[in-house]
Formats: structure tokens, sequence, C-alpha cells
């Protein structure tokens, strides 16, 4: 088993280095890697081996600021996978690959209805939360935090909400109107 890491002592700083352009792009070529398996073959993964598979955001705290990618978040019995997108192959790629058994601790972001799970490896803490179809789907986010719990991650209190976000450009849309009788 391959693992991919682009890094050594600090979390995803593969992730990280490609933070720079998330937007929709991103958002529409990873739903598009999620439901025809490019993303599985990637990993070298069957669908039997998934347990949870989806569209993410993750940032990871860098001094003041948190860097966010847009990222494929695939889970099975004993690692977590993220993938990013690389835009020159236009494809999404590993970006990093852990044993479920390496995260120190784990906690459930809350803010009002959305969830963000926040993972500590090495002392890092890395928030990601799944994205649905108009935002965050919170169902599927805490569900991952509880499976997380239950494959023996120590469970915490999160010390703060991150600030994962992207911020998309504007888009002018022009929208014909009838004015008359």
């Amino acid at each position: 088993m391959r693992t991919y890491r682009h890094f050594h002592g600090a979390l995803l700083v593969g992730l990280v280095a490609l933070a720079a352009g998330c937007g929709t792009l991103e958002y529409n070529a990873a739903q598009k890697a999620t439901k025809d398996g490019s993303a599985l073959r990637a990993l070298g993964l069957s669908p039997e081996q998934v347990r949870y598979q989806g569209t993410c955001l993750a940032g990871v705290k860098r001094g003041t600021k948190y860097p966010t990618v847009q990222c494929i978040y695939v889970q099975t019995a004993d690692q977590v996978n993220f993938m990013t997108y690389n835009s020159e192959k236009q494809a999404f790629e590993p970006a990093a690959r852990f044993p479920i058994s390496e995260f120190e601790k784990v906690a459930l972001g809350k803010a009002i209805n959305t969830r963000q799970v926040q993972l500590t490896h090495q002392g890092v803490t890395l928030a990601f939360y799944i994205a649905g179809v108009e935002f965050i789907n919170s169902r599927l986010t805490e569900e991952i935090y509880g499976s997380l719990v239950a494959a023996g991650i120590r469970q915490v209190e999160p010390k703060e909400w991150y600030d994962i976000s992207v911020n998309t450009p504007t888009t002018t849309m022009v929208i014909p109107v009838y004015v008359g009788r």
C-alpha cells in the first residue's frame, strides 16, 4: 500500500499548497469524480472498501489563517484519504493518506446548523466538512465524525470554529425581464 504524504511534521501541506484557486470548477470536478468512480480508481480502492466518500472543503490552521482547498474525502475501515484537484491534469489526485490510528484526537465543531470535523495529527489540526447540494452536508459530516470516534480516535471539545469557506468569484448573469402588456 502506498502512502501519499506531502509533508514532514505538518498536516496536509499538500492540501495547503494547492489551496490557491478553489471554486466552482473544482467542486463540479469533485462531484463528477465521486460519481464516476475515478476518485476511487486513483486511490486504488474498490467501492466495497469505502465507508464514506464525498466532496469536501478542508483547511489547516497556519498562523491566523486557514488556507482552504476543495477536496474529496474517502474513508475506509482503517484509513482517511484526501484528494485535491490538479488543474494541469484536470483531475483529482491523492494528496494525503492517513491510517486512522495515527490521529491524536477528533472534535465536532458546531455553528448554528452546520458541522465540521476537526482532526489533529502531530499537533496540527485539519478542519473539514462534506459539501452538500447547497452548502454543508451536516448530517454526513456528523456521521463521519461519529465513525472516527467509533474507530478509537480520542474525542475532544472543539477549541474554535475554523473558517474554511471558499471565496468563489462573482459571476454576472443576465436575466431577461419582460415589461409590458
